[in-house]
């Protein structure tokens, strides 16, 4: 029995307990321990103080080992009706298809009259979907700018129809110029080409910006009204 465990506890408060013994004998008496634990081998010390420790540990060596024997007992036993379970699933399953089989194999019959029982049929059944992709739209004037109608829809939101609008100018002049690419026209646009409109924009003085806010929150003022 002793030669399947792999392991002993050891409590941190053996440092305490054994204290008083030398490095030799605390050496010697966790080799007593180790044979102990092994194959449960007892053996007698000359040190009279390495014995009577030993004996302190023999009990609560004695307590762990009947620990893991029940463990162990409880894991053969859970494994043995794992694999009882595991049988009988399988014998089920077979069953299971040899019925669908037959069932498979019987003639349709065509019956006239009044049904009075409830059928439950199951079956599976695989519908093709088909996705549709929003297409994309050419705009500007060399039809270099590749847009989704919906993405036209939240720039016209986020910065106003001019601002869209130039930017997608921009975007399609500076295309025809250096041939740039770009997996996305919509990011690029929001990225950097709405800055490089504002950028290339006459500054408007103080006046003139302030008028502009003042037509905007008249006409907020509009809309909540």
């Amino acid at each position: 029995m002793g030669q399947e465990r792999k392991s002993i506890v050891v409590f941190t408060d053996w440092r305490e307990k054994f204290a008083r013994l030398s490095d030799e004998q605390f050496g010697h008496l966790m080799r007593m321990c180790l044979d102990y634990a092994i194959d449960d081998t007892v053996k007698e010390s000359p040190d009279p103080m390495v014995q009577l420790s030993f004996e302190v540990l023999k009990s609560a060596l004695d307590a762990n080992f009947s620990k893991w024997d029940e463990s162990k007992r409880r894991r053969q036993e859970a494994g043995r009706k794992g694999g009882l379970a595991k049988s009988s699933n399988a014998k089920q399953s077979q069953a299971m298809l040899s019925n669908v089989k037959q069932e498979v194999a019987m003639p349709s019959v065509t019956v006239t009259g009044t049904v009075t029982d409830t059928v439950t049929v199951t079956d599976t059944v695989t519908d093709n979907v088909t996705v549709i992709k929003e297409s994309k739209h050419a705009f500007g004037e060399y039809a270099h700018v590749k847009l989704k109608d919906s993405e036209v829809e939240k720039l016209r939101e986020e910065y106003g129809e001019e601002l869209t609008q130039q930017a997608i100018t921009y975007l399609d002049e500076y295309i025809e110029m250096k041939g740039y690419k770009a997996k996305s026209h919509y990011l690029c646009i929001r990225k950097w080409v709405i800055n490089a409109v504002k950028e290339h924009q006459p500054q408007k003085s103080k006046a003139a910006a302030d008028l502009d806010a003042f037509y905007q929150m008249a006409a907020d003022w509009a809309k909540e009204g």
